[in-house]
């Protein structure tokens, strides 16, 4: 008896051996195009996502499609522009998910709309969206051109009181956690004139992982049916209680004091009762205003320090925002408008390219929910397998943006100047593309008005570049301040 398990434990390293092998030839014997890997390639750790998926889009220059593994896990990742437009457009239903998400029934606040799947996803976009109409973000204009205009007073008093060198990422962020507290929870978070607020605490906290965490998702990713006993919380304790309060609070102070406010959550609060196919509960509530927040608020605040940043290290393009800014605001009547912001057409190119530069995701995730066959091919997408869109490396790809690390917005002087539409996905595309967009758009260029209005920026000394960005974070995110010298401008 002793023998036999001995010989058993003996044999165990082999069956372990040949059991990754044979993971690790799951596109081999798929006669798919493969970057190969190991069990102990940690590149998903080790780097940025964006440099991450960039290195696998150049690996596999040439192919439609082609296989690797991240995670562990073994992913399609699609290349060619026409197969992205099927999977994210035509074909959706076939991608109805998002791949390598925790949306758990254990810990309501993940049960977002971004983790959302399924029918539960189509009934949470429905209900969402028209909080997100033009005429709905048009309404919170007057909120967010507040702490833009604080914003501007910040930069005066720093000036006034301080060195000319400033960290503009810090302060992007300050502001992006202001506008979307004020619209998303109808409340001032104080952020942007003080730098270690609760908000922007709690902000820096939700994008915390513990050891344990990290490896809760990994895990979870990986065997995705392990979720229900793994019970670790993804979401920081502190970060999930103080948005819960917050919701509660809030929900509650409105319905006893009949308040409305022009936001989002009054959007949300409307609903209630009057929408059959998904209860509007305060979890869920809480829930959809902290995707909100944590992601509005750190995507929006990485365009707007890129922008900065870019029109800083190139003084032509300055110039030329610095006059359209002068001239629109002569035609208002030296009032930003609504209607002022959507018509400049520099600003929207700075804007775009900025996107194009350092796309909010690295990759768009999908996962096949059906037997999906490439067309024009034998090769068959199989069901519950994730499929990335490498957005970042068409950004980058000298194809589609010649000379790719120059910043130049007249790439998009004609927007339809674009080889293929499905190059250019700075917020996705198709059914699931990012749904707040026009909001992101509107804060971010109503901040760079306001700031450039009065300031002209300059690299110093102190300007880190290239930058190095966080690792383990779904969106882009530098992860060390971003100076630059600033002073008022002469505008005689």
């Amino acid at each position: 008896m002793l023998e036999t398990i001995c010989q058993f434990l003996l044999l165990i390293p082999f069956i372990a051996y040949f059991a990754v092998r044979y993971h690790y030839n799951y596109w081999k014997r798929k006669k798919i195009p493969n970057v190969e890997s190991h069990l102990f390639d940690f590149d998903w750790h080790n780097l940025p996502a964006i440099e991450l998926y960039g290195n696998i889009y150049r690996q596999l220059e040439g192919q439609r499609f082609g296989g690797c593994y991240v995670r562990f896990t073994p992913k399609l990742m699609v290349r060619d522009p026409e197969l992205i437009k099927k999977i994210l457009i035509k074909d959706f239903d076939h991608f109805l998910d998002r791949g390598d998400v925790s949306f758990d029934e254990n810990e309501p606040i993940t049960m977002h709309l971004f983790n959302a799947s399924g029918m539960v996803w189509r009934n949470l976009r429905a209900s969402l969206t028209p909080a997100f109409t033009s005429g709905k973000i048009k309404y919170m204009f007057n909120l967010v051109e507040e702490c833009a205009s604080e914003v501007n007073e910040v930069l005066h008093n720093h000036l006034d009181t301080s060195e000319d060198v400033i960290d503009i990422k810090d302060i992007s962020m300050r502001y992006t956690i202001e506008v979307i507290s004020s619209c998303a929870f109808g409340m001032k978070a104080h952020t942007i004139k003080d730098g270690n607020s609760m908000f922007k605490l709690m902000a820096s906290r939700a994008f915390l992982r513990t050891f344990i965490a990290k490896w809760v998702i990994i895990t979870r990713s990986v065997f995705p049916w392990l979720k229900k006993m793994l019970k670790v919380p993804i979401v920081n304790k502190s970060v999930n209680e103080f948005f819960h309060k917050l919701t509660n609070e809030t929900v509650k102070h409105r319905d006893s004091n009949g308040i409305q406010r022009n936001d989002f959550l009054q959007v949300l609060l409307n609903m209630r009762g009057n929408n059959d196919k998904i209860e509007i509960t305060n979890d869920l509530l809480t829930a959809q205003c902290f995707l909100f927040f944590v992601a509005g608020h750190d995507t929006s605040a990485m365009t707007l320090s890129g922008a900065l940043y870019e029109t800083a290290a190139n003084a032509e393009i300055q110039n030329k925002l610095h006059r359209e800014i002068d001239t629109y605001l002569k035609k208002y009547n030296n009032v930003v408008t609504y209607e002022m912001v959507k018509e400049m057409p520099y600003l929207h190119q700075v804007f775009s390219e900025t996107l194009r530069k350092y796309p909010v995701l690295a990759a768009i995730n999908r996962r096949c929910v059906e037997n999906y066959q490439i067309p024009e091919t034998d090769v068959v997408i199989e069901k519950g397998t994730e499929v990335l869109i490498p957005a970042g490396g068409l950004h980058w790809d000298p194809q589609y943006f010649p000379d790719p690390e120059k910043f130049d917005p007249d790439r998009f002087q004609d927007a339809d100047s674009l080889l293929h539409r499905s190059v250019y996905l700075p917020f996705g595309d198709g059914p699931r593309n990012c749904i707040g967009s026009r909001f992101a758009l509107m804060s971010v260029k109503l901040a760079l008005i306001y700031i450039l209005r009065d300031f002209r920026f300059s690299v110093c000394s102190k300007t880190k570049y290239p930058f190095d960005f966080e690792r383990i974070k779904i969106s882009t995110s530098v992860k060390h301040p971003i100076f630059l010298k600033y002073e008022r401008r002469n505008k005689a």
